[in-house]
């Protein structure tokens, strides 16, 4: 009887012996997979996130700005570094905009890409009208009213030529970009001319003084007609479409256009 109660006792404690370790090792088991699973899951984030983190070391906001004016790229690194949004305002003739691939259309998508939300670009165009058009019956206000940060002018001065004077364009141009400073007084503003046309005599003249109007005011002169064809040789004839109503910039010439501006904007070397 003795025997038989000891081999019972050395059995009971056997099972429980056997059953601590296999519960132990289940245990171990189980935590050694969840630590592999856990393990998986924080590899399969951390290339993502490390690709993140150099995308955003690799892009430096004051190197993509480096070839803006100063003031200018200042309103785009505070905007990176306040997390706000810089308004781009594009207003100008119908040259801007004709056509199926237009230079303000390539700008905002190459500026969307480097930029993002931290950019909002609207573009105003103003069809078939003079300086004095503009200023007499406010054609420009709805454009002053979105309050914009950077202004990007491009002051029908193609449209002037032949019908209002030089001296009276030059005042009708300060004229609408007061109206911008008046809403706010810190807007930043480019001027740049439409496009070139072949042979021209007095509209290239026009544009010198568009220059130096700029020079004197302390705007920004977008000299883009540097990336066109010479404007006295034939081949700027393939940047331009003619036809019986106007000429605009076929998409050749937008694309030339937006170059420059983009290179502005977005520095690449």
């Amino acid at each position: 009887m003795r025997i038989l109660t000891g081999i019972v006792a050395i059995s009971c404690v056997a099972a429980i012996v056997f059953g601590s370790m296999h519960w132990k090792q289940k245990i171990a088991t189980v935590s050694t997979e969840e630590v592999i699973a856990t393990t998986i899951i924080e590899n399969e984030k951390d290339p993502k996130t490390d690709e993140n983190t150099m995308e955003m070391k690799d892009i430096s906001i004051k190197e993509v700005t480096s070839s803006l004016p100063v003031e200018a790229a200042s309103k785009l690194i505070a905007a990176k570094e306040s997390d706000d949004t810089v308004e781009i305002v594009i207003v100008g003739s119908e040259a801007n905009t004709m056509g199926n691939r237009i230079w303000p259309d390539i700008f905002k998508e190459k500026m969307n890409e480097t930029y993002g939300e931290m950019v909002n670009i609207d573009v105003f165009d103003i069809q078939n009208v003079t300086t004095e058009m503009v200023v007499s019956d406010g054609l420009h206000m709805e454009a002053v009213n979105s309050n914009a940060d950077i202004l990007i002018f491009e002051p029908f001065m193609l449209n002037d030529n032949g019908a209002v004077n030089i001296d009276d364009t030059l005042i009708n141009i300060q004229t609408i970009i007061d109206d911008f400073k008046a809403v706010n007084k810190e807007v930043y503003v480019f001027l740049q001319p439409s496009h070139p046309i072949y042979n021209a005599t007095f509209y290239p003249l026009e544009v010198e003084q568009l220059k130096t109007l700029a020079e004197n005011e302390g705007h920004t002169f977008i000299d883009h007609w540097k990336n066109w064809p010479d404007y006295q040789s034939e081949e700027i004839k393939d940047y331009i479409l003619y036809d019986s109503a106007s000429i605009a910039p076929n998409e050749k010439g937008h694309e030339v256009w937006a170059e420059y501006i983009t290179e502005l904007f977005i520095a690449t070397k």
